[in-house]
């Protein structure tokens, strides 16, 4: 067990953050079921179905292993075609004053689209509740590989590139009218953590696909990354444990306590009461994504879109002991941008929202989308 650990996190340390053509096609499967929210947003579940289609030139296979795979997945490459279910969850607000633009929300490695909408005080942690209040719809997902999204090869196919791939096209989607209906006039994306790394390589690769990006917990300092993985204690969720995580294929991933789950998300000025549902969604991630991500956070010479930055100054994983100017490195990677809002928050950690800074941050985003819109 213990060289299984040591595997992995080694594993873990090969990464975190041109124009790849990958073709991804979706299409809407027919099972939806809608509810009203208690502040009468209508929020529709989906599946959707994303068929990924290979661009390395090599013909890898569920059973490849070595340099060609490693240096495929940090070239940007889709390894293997697929088709792949999607876990959406669309929600209207009552009051839908900003109906022509729609948030695209991608949540964090280790966790789901249930972030976006979490458990405990929703009047102060919901981002969906704060932003469908203000009249904009909101569309979260499960990447592939996580939530109620499938569950497919750990290294060879949930990686970060099958992510980007997956935005683009759903960001196409919502603009042709063909997941809800709408045709969405403006999609503003927004990522944390790794999610907010494929943010920034929609800009890079397809910088005119998202109206406005906004990015939280993610930096280009990567000094701390590697220790902080390693500190996590991450192995295989089956393992881990096997009653919650027991049917999850080899290498995925996760954090074994809710000690290990407070040091990477959370730091100082922190509701106790937010430890217990957010250990209760933590999910999985892959090597497959470890092993990418870094690579996708870089400049974006192309994007002319606005583009919001968030950083807890106490990240331990993007800042180490404290932020710094780290934040304002968005003025380099992202150079032509039309607008740059960047922003760190003073005694709070990775996961910014779950922090008493994370309404102060939400109005932040709110004021910025609104202004750029």
């Amino acid at each position: 067990m213990l060289q299984v650990r040591l595997f992995l996190q080694l594993g873990l340390l090969s990464a975190w953050c041109g124009k790849v053509k990958g073709a991804v096609i979706a299409r809407q499967v027919a099972a939806e079921s809608s509810s009203i929210t208690e502040w009468g947003a209508t929020c529709t579940e989906r599946m959707l179905t994303i068929n990924l289609e290979r661009t390395s030139r090599q013909n890898f296979t569920l059973d490849s292993y070595g340099h060609d795979v490693f240096f495929a997945l940090t070239n940007k490459e889709i390894l293997i075609s697929g088709s792949y279910n999607l876990s959406t969850r669309t929600c209207i607000p009552a009051i839908n004053s900003q109906a022509d633009t729609i948030q695209l929300l991608a949540h964090g490695a280790t966790y789901t689209k249930n972030m976006w909408d979490f458990a405990y005080q929703p009047e102060r942690y919901s981002w969906t509740k704060k932003m469908n209040e203000a009249g904009f719809p909101t569309m979260a997902f499960d990447l592939i590989g996580a939530g109620n999204s499938s569950r497919p090869d750990a290294m060879r196919e949930v990686q970060t590139q099958a992510h980007v791939e997956t935005v683009r096209q759903l960001i196409e989607r919502l603009r042709n009218g063909e997941i809800d209906g709408h045709e969405y006039k403006k999609v503003i994306f927004v990522g944390f953590s790794i999610g907010a790394a494929i943010g920034n390589s929609i800009g890079t690769q397809y910088p005119t696909a998202a109206d406005q990006l906004v990015l939280l917990g993610v930096s280009w300092y990567s000094a701390y990354i590697f220790p902080a993985l390693l500190l996590m204690l991450r192995s295989e969720a089956n393992q881990i444990d096997p009653m919650r995580f027991g049917n999850f294929p080899d290498l995925y991933t996760t954090m074994p306590s809710r000690v290990t789950r407070q040091f990477s998300h959370l730091y100082g000025d922190f509701d106790p009461g937010v430890e217990e549902p957010d250990y209760r969604d933590l999910d999985a991630d892959t090597v497959g994504e470890a092993t990418s991500f870094t690579f996708h956070c870089g400049e974006a010479p192309y994007y002319t879109g606005p583009v919001f930055l968030a950083l807890g100054n106490n990240d331990v994983t993007f800042c180490g002991p404290t932020c710094g100017d780290h934040h304002l490195e968005v003025y380099t990677k992202f150079p032509a941008a039309s607008n740059h809002d960047p922003h760190t928050y003073p005694n709070t950690g990775h996961n910014i929202l779950l922090h008493r800074t994370g309404a102060q941050m939400m109005n932040d985003v709110l004021a910025f989308i609104t202004r750029n819109n």
